[in-house]
């Protein structure tokens, strides 16, 4: 989920950094992770501890919250396109760089195959953050629904930077690999044109970003309208499959997006969730958010 790099120290010393093989942490840490190489293969591991859950939780979310800072800063001064399948809905503006229709509704869509994937760039939004009540459930772009408990917590989701109000919650499943629930903005400015459009974008950035590492291909198995307190949006629930060589035994994410039009000109509102394919109880989680989904701020 995670890709190697220098992040913020997970140990808290500040101003430091630590080497993430994608595996383990480094023993060396760096206060210049932009002019310090990475360690050679076959580093110590720097005190990460897999059966203490509270560390790797504090280290999951430093990883989220480093990789976001990481990749943000590699896509502003190097320009780069995430991989793109062919899934996606046609554009209705230039901001989006896709020539392909939008899967029709159907319980068992098609299926991308390794290596046909192509290019795309994704749209990087403002900062946007909206007034919202304090009253227990996840906001975020005129959309709540409910927080789910401990051991679940509350994070940004990270590599979703073209939305806009976003909030979310983190449930580590394994080190470096958690399920989410997140809800936010997108803006029509930025080519989020109706809800199915959407939809299908908004999946597409997420499944080839750097959120999933080692990206196989996509299966769509749910394609529909729907209604949302009497506005109309779109959900699309697919299989994200992946190789994931630190546990062979994730092949992916069942993600759920909805997609929904509220009557806010100037952006659509989102709720997208993953569960871990073939993880029943966290599933049964991930449905019950999707169910409390409601309209308001």
């Amino acid at each position: 989920m995670s890709q190697p790099g220098w992040y913020p120290d997970p140990a808290g010393s500040r101003g430091r950094y630590r080497y993430w093989n994608g595996v383990s942490w480094s023993a060396e840490t760096t206060a210049n992770p932009a002019g310090t190489p990475a360690p050679g293969p076959g580093f110590a591991d720097g005190g990460a501890r897999r059966g203490h859950r509270g560390w790797w939780i504090a280290v999951v979310a430093l990883v989220v919250t480093g990789g976001l800072i990481a990749w943000f800063v590699t896509r502003t001064s190097t320009p780069t396109a995430a991989r793109e399948d062919p899934n996606t809905a046609a554009p209705t503006v230039s901001a989006w760089n896709e020539t392909s229709t939008p899967t029709p509704e159907s319980s068992s869509a098609s299926t991308t195959q390794p290596g046909t994937a192509r290019s795309v760039d994704c749209p990087v939004a403002p900062t946007l953050t909206l007034p919202h009540a304090a009253d227990g459930r996840l906001h975020g772009g005129h959309l709540s629904v409910e927080m789910l408990p401990a051991p679940w917590f509350d994070d940004f989701t990270g590599f979703v930077d073209w939305s806009v109000d976003t909030s979310g919650q983190l449930l580590e499943i394994v080190p470096g690999w958690v399920s989410n629930s997140a809800v936010g903005g997108l803006l029509t400015a930025q080519g989020f044109t109706n809800p199915e459009q959407a939809a299908y974008a908004f999946l597409s950035c997420y499944a080839t970003s750097s959120y999933y590492q080692g990206f196989t291909g996509r299966t769509d198995l749910t394609s529909q309208a729907v209604t949302i307190d009497g506005h109309p949006g779109w959900h699309l629930r697919s299989e994200v499959r992946v190789v994931y060589p630190a546990d062979t035994s994730i092949t992916g994410d069942v993600v759920d997006v909805v997609v929904v039009d509220t009557g806010d000109p100037s952006m659509l509102s989102y709720w997208e969730g993953n569960a871990t394919i073939g993880d029943r109880p966290v599933q049964s989680e991930i449905d019950q958010v999707l169910a409390s989904l409601q309209v308001g701020d």
